[in-house]
């Protein structure tokens, strides 16, 4: 072979060595994978429901990790359940967590039910992350509500 030949292969081997080299280092991958019911949210803390006047005020705190202890960046709301009786959860609302562009994340959150309905109310909290993993219903929060005064 000549020298010509053998300085262009050289060459083209060392670009093809250069880029691969490059896609290696930047492949995007920045931490190990986490399976899906690790990054799931965990359970919203503390719901508690109380009476408003003829509406239901409901009181809780955002989680601020993941099912594996993880740092939760990605909440994206929550979902307000209500069972009447011995009926099934119905969902209510659905409450925007409100964190984008914050450098604290709110903590504590409220969701008036404004439309109750009478008798035995059992309240719980649904979190949901932007992947849509959603946490674990909350604890239920309880409350009787009789027939409004005429």
């Amino acid at each position: 072979m000549t020298r010509r030949r053998l300085a262009s292969r050289g060459a083209l081997i060392a670009a093809t060595l250069g880029t691969s080299m490059l896609l290696g280092v930047a492949c995007g991958v920045r931490t190990p994978p986490r399976p899906p019911e690790a990054t799931q949210p965990r359970v919203a803390t503390d719901l508690a429901a109380k009476h408003d006047g003829d509406a239901v005020r409901l009181e809780w705190e955002r989680p601020s990790e993941s099912m594996d202890g993880q740092r939760l960046a990605d909440l994206t709301g929550f979902l307000v359940e209500r069972r009447a009786g011995d009926g099934a959860f119905t969902i209510i609302a659905d409450v925007p967590a409100d964190t984008e562009h914050r450098l604290r994340p709110r903590k504590h959150y409220d969701y008036v039910d404004r439309a109750p309905p009478v008798g035995t109310l059992e309240y719980r909290i649904v979190c949901y992350a932007a992947d849509g993993q959603r946490s674990l219903p909350s604890t239920s929060a309880f409350l009787a509500r009789g027939a409004p005064k005429l």
